[in-house]
């Protein structure tokens, strides 16, 4: 999960669940599964906090222990959804513009070395790379209607509550960046990189 409280980084499995569970009609049960999958995330996330709090309380061993486990390409990326990879280094950057869009709207705004897309789908805001994955398409011009996010250069559909995960592809994935808001500032965390 990412730190903007989105379904993020989940697996298309859990993606097709979800799906399934709104095409049964019950827009309640959709929003109550997409709460338990974010609460599940937040705690695999506060674990894998105290996990990297207690390594880095050990020492040598222990930071070189958490830098053979960020090696491994899916704990890793768990590390760095969650803002404890040893290596990434991010800024996170004001982009209180974004708590003005509403529901269906979306604006792109420089950060560091990239474009950021933020969206609203239905009063909650997303934020990603702005860059389509299947034809590098910037997505400032995109569609957005209710989750879906379509690419204005390739039509392709990706939904943005399911960390931009392809609609039609299951293999095609946006690039979700962790937002945090406070009801006054938004901040997206941009990752600058990690260093190998």
């Amino acid at each position: 999960m990412t730190r903007n409280g989105d379904v993020g980084a989940m697996d298309p499995g859990v993606r097709e669940l979800l799906d399934k569970i709104e095409a049964a009609g019950v827009p309640e049960t959709r929003r109550t599964a997409e709460d338990l999958v974010r609460t599940v995330g937040e705690c695999y996330g506060e674990g894998l906090g105290r996990i990297v709090g207690i390594l880095r309380g050990r020492g040598e061993v222990g930071g070189e222990l958490l830098r053979w486990l960020a090696a491994d390409d899916l704990v890793g990326g768990l590390l760095a959804v969650h803002g404890l990879h040893p290596n990434a280094r991010a800024c996170w950057m004001d982009v209180r513009a974004a708590r003005t869009l509403g529901p269906g709207e979306l604006m792109s705004v420089w950060a560091e070395y990239d474009s950021v897309l933020v969206c609203n789908a239905s009063g909650e805001l997303y934020a990603y790379r702005d860059r389509c994955p299947a034809c590098t398409a910037a997505l400032a011009e995109a569609d957005l209607d209710g989750a879906v996010l379509t690419c204005p250069g390739c039509q392709e559909p990706y939904d943005v509550r399911a960390a931009g995960g392809g609609v039609l592809d299951p293999h095609a994935q946006l690039d979700p960046l962790p937002l945090r808001s406070d009801g006054t500032t938004v901040w997206v965390a941009v990752p600058v990189e990690i260093a190998s």
